[in-house]
């Protein structure tokens, strides 16, 4: 595939750790960054190229989310 959605299935035990790295990728302010995460799942990103969604995935599993590219 040519475009991608990235998915956070779940924040794990680090929340804040994943909020702060959905701020970093989406340039969201710190409150609508955590109402996404608090709505697992949840769409980070839309049509996106399949190497910017893995690196966007390996800051978000490095933050301790689980992630799916779609």
């Amino acid at each position: 595939p040519t475009e991608v959605n990235l998915i956070l299935k779940s924040f794990g035990t680090a929340k804040v750790a994943v909020i702060k790295a959905v701020v970093a990728i989406t340039g969201l302010g710190l409150m609508d960054a955590k109402k996404l995460v608090d709505a697992c799942p949840s769409t980070i990103k839309e049509h996106i190229t399949p190497v910017e969604a893995e690196e966007h995935k390996k800051a978000l599993v490095a933050a301790g989310a689980e992630v799916e590219i779609k």
